[in-house]
């Protein structure tokens, strides 16, 4: 066996005996279990691991142990047998060790409990509204910001908590469950910076509940909320302006065939003076079964969405526009690796014609799919827009309409490459794979059509102009139909 192997099988040993052999006079505490459930430190040493100890890479003696692992305040080790099998016991000489989180709640049967990081102390609460007063005390304590760990178990609230700037607010998973009793939102932020909720399930007040929102979040700054399960809500995440707004890996659906959402995401359009923000980063978040839209924003300014999902939506997957004139234009959002599937209208669905300057422009969506929805994606009253590399399949209507409210009203929409087939099926003859009506200076170009009974893979309506088609295979569904006299049709394949 070479120095290395046999350096390697000591190391290992002495983990070992590490795991068996360590001890922590006294009750482990709120930093060990912390350490436990969520830093994912084994169970059997959870007791010791309040505060970090550090394994150097020297190996100059034969006490190996003792010379690998550095104590820090408030621990002491010993070392039995040194040089030989060696085993290591720890024990806490001070009550100093440093804590991970600032408060803990929890909850049983007769009470819910809080118990003071930095001071050990457990206040205990048994009113009706004990749940929330808990939660809210914690919050109370910690007046310069901290870190709140919830148990898992299910907290009924009755009133809103407000999440304070500079809080981190942890779960123990989707087992922790603050569930709303009333009509109002179980969180809420009003000019909020630099706070976290993460890991926790949400249950809101119901569905046909005006404001009975998961999060209503007014002009948040630099916060994020990370790893939440949404279920029961008016709006599960209802926002209204954002600076660097986080939102990742979010699930927003029901439990089982009840308790769904009635929209997703919902964006407000800011008062007059806001200012024109809804700067939102959006991943990983899995959207199904809303009532209406799955994700509606009203607003997008600054936005970005990567790798979302919305599914079974009861109205449009994604929406993106105004009902009423807006303070500010929709306009600025991009898109990427994102699907909108077996939704009850659009897949996706821009509008700008009651926006400012009755447009929606300057937006970029990259490598999205739709499919098993009425149209595609659905264009009304668009300039600067960029579709690159679709892939539609299984619509009722045709798979991209670039729709008007007058001539000209949209403009310069991309189209680069990307597979549409399947669309149509709703009556033979009527639908088109992309259709232009009265939309000027847009270009297809690299695209393949598969369809059939359609009226074209490219339809234009009277109106239409200054349009480029290029490179396009249409499978045999047909050739394009195109009728402005400025057009370049070129290098298409039927």
């Amino acid at each position: 066996m070479s120095s290395s192997d046999t350096k390697e099988k000591r190391l290992s040993e002495s983990r070992r005996s590490f795991i068996r052999k360590a001890t922590l006079a006294g009750t482990a505490g709120a930093g060990a279990l912390l350490a436990g459930s969520v830093l994912g430190i084994p169970s059997e040493v959870a007791a010791v691991t309040d505060q970090l100890v550090k394994v150097d890479s020297s190996d100059t003696t034969a006490d190996f142990l003792n010379n690998k692992l550095a104590t820090g305040i408030g621990l002491s080790k010993s070392v039995g047998n040194p040089g030989g099998n060696e085993q290591l016991n720890i024990a806490a000489t001070s009550s100093s060790i440093v804590t991970p989180v600032s408060q803990v709640v929890w909850r049983d049967a007769t009470a819910t409990y809080r118990k003071d990081g930095t001071s050990g102390v457990v206040t205990s609460y048994t009113a009706t509204t004990r749940d929330l007063d808990a939660i809210q005390a914690a919050m109370n304590a910690l007046t310069n910001g901290g870190v709140i760990f919830i148990k898992a178990a299910t907290y009924a609230i009755a009133s809103t908590i407000t999440i304070p700037s500079n809080m981190l607010i942890e779960g123990e998973g989707i087992s922790t469950i603050i569930s709303m009793t009333g009509n109002n939102p179980v969180f809420s932020s009003t000019n909020g910076t630099n706070w976290i909720v993460r890991n926790l399930q949400v249950q809101g007040g119901g569905n046909s509940n005006s404001n009975a929102h998961g999060f209503q979040l007014t002009d948040p700054t630099d916060c994020s909320l990370e790893e939440i399960w949404i279920y029961n809500c008016r709006n599960a995440i209802d926002i209204t302006t954002a600076w660097h707004l986080a939102l990742s890996r979010i699930t927003i659906g029901s439990i089982g065939t009840g308790n769904q959402n009635y929209v997703g995401v919902y964006t407000h359009d800011p008062a007059q003076g806001a200012g024109d923000n809804s700067a939102i980063v959006a991943n990983g978040l899995n959207i199904a079964r809303t009532l209406s839209d799955g994700i509606h924003l009203e607003h997008a300014s600054g936005s970005k969405w990567v790798n979302c999902e919305v599914n079974s939506a009861g109205g449009h997957g994604i929406f993106i526009g105004l009902p009423a004139t807006t303070h500010y234009p929709t306009h600025f959002c991009h898109w990427a690796n994102c699907l909108s599937d077996s939704n009850s209208l659009d897949a996706w669905h821009i509008d700008g014609s009651a926006s400012q300057n009755s447009l929606a422009a300057d937006m970029q969506f990259e490598n999205i799919w739709a499919g098993n929805s009425r149209i595609g994606f659905y264009m009304k009253n668009v300039g600067n827009i960029i579709i690159s590399n679709p892939l539609m399949k299984t619509l009722t209507q045709h798979a991209i309409e670039i729709d008007t409210a007058s001539a000209g009203a949209s403009f310069h929409v991309v189209i680069n490459g990307g597979y549409l087939d399947g669309y149509g099926s709703q009556q033979a003859n009527t639908y088109a794979g992309v259709y232009v009506n009265a939309a000027v200076k847009c270009s297809v170009i690299g695209t393949h059509f598969v369809g059939s009974n359609s009226i074209g893979s490219v339809y234009e309506t009277a109106g239409s102009d200054y349009n480029l088609y290029s490179l396009l295979n249409y499978n045999g569904d047909g050739a394009l139909h195109s009728v402005g006299s400025n057009n370049v049709v070129a290098n298409n394949r039927n």
